[in-house]
């Protein structure tokens, strides 16, 4: 689906979640809240086979907002979780977010508004620090984010980054050598930093 640069897209987020009962009431407030100037973003929680209730949670705002939709699974593997929600998305872009991670109110404005800026662009993000994280977590994130600096410094085209603490993808990835489509992203990652 080719959108004009006035136009803002349509935009799926996508959630994969695994015994997040705490947090999910208010993850669902905040994306549902998410300021965008184009159609309201559908939102899709894909649960692993949460046991504390979080599948319930969302079926009850699923209930009162139909923008929200639930996928129960027994896949309690995140990249498992993505793929089937990334399967069910129709929009042309993704917005990928943890339930602990917290987005300003403009975030997904913000992100559309870079990737509208040029027709090349196929993925959008940001830096990511969770809120207390464990040591080992606050690592894994300090390396993370030098990566995509550096990646950014590098690279005058950015084919593949993972965007799971809120960044926005095209459903479809354009890598200048043709299309990959959703069911390839895994080994075409693969191939690409081989």
């Amino acid at each position: 689906m080719r959108v004009r640069r006035d136009e803002w897209p349509p935009v799926t987020i996508v959630v994969a979640a695994l015994n997040e009962a705490a947090l999910m009431p208010g993850k669902l407030r905040e994306l549902a809240a998410l300021a965008y100037p184009g159609p309201a973003p559908r939102i899709v929680v894909v649960d692993g086979g949460s046991s504390d209730g979080t599948p319930a949670i969302v079926a009850a705002r699923a209930a009162l907002d139909p923008r929200i939709a639930l996928v129960e699974t027994t896949l309690a593997n995140k990249i498992a979780q993505l793929n089937t929600a990334l399967a069910r998305a129709r929009a042309p872009w993704v917005l990928v977010t943890d339930v602990d991670a917290r987005l300003p109110g403009d975030a997904l404005e913000r992100l559309m508004r870079a990737a509208r800026a040029d027709d090349r662009v196929a993925v959008v993000g940001t830096t990511a620090m969770p809120r207390r994280p464990y040591p080992l977590d606050a690592w894994h994130w300090r390396l993370s984010n030098a990566l995509r600096r550096l990646e950014q410094r590098c690279i005058d085209e950015m084919h593949i980054c993972e965007a799971a603490y809120g960044g926005a993808g095209r459903g479809n990835l354009y890598t200048g050598r043709g299309q990959i489509e959703r069911d390839d992203l895994g080994r075409r990652a693969a191939q690409l930093l081989a």
